[in-house]
């Protein structure tokens, strides 16, 4: 029942971080401009294609520098 160390919050927490605080900010942070162009557009739905594929993409880039240790 341990957590392993490859969650995207482990991985900024133990490369960015130290502190779940600041670690909580950094998600927040990558999430909250997404959230707010989906609401905004919420009655366009190429806008929301759109926005939900460079949240992947962005996610995923995030995400392999950080497992691979190239920030």
């Amino acid at each position: 029942m341990q957590p392993d160390g490859v969650h995207f919050h482990m991985l900024i927490y133990k490369r960015l971080t130290k502190g779940n605080a600041k670690t909580s900010l950094w998600i927040l942070a990558l999430y909250v401009p997404f959230v707010v162009l989906s609401v905004v557009f919420a009655h366009h739905s190429l806008v929301l294609i759109l926005t939900s594929l460079a949240f992947v993409l962005l996610y995923q880039l995030i995400y392999k520098r950080l497992a691979t240790f190239k920030l």
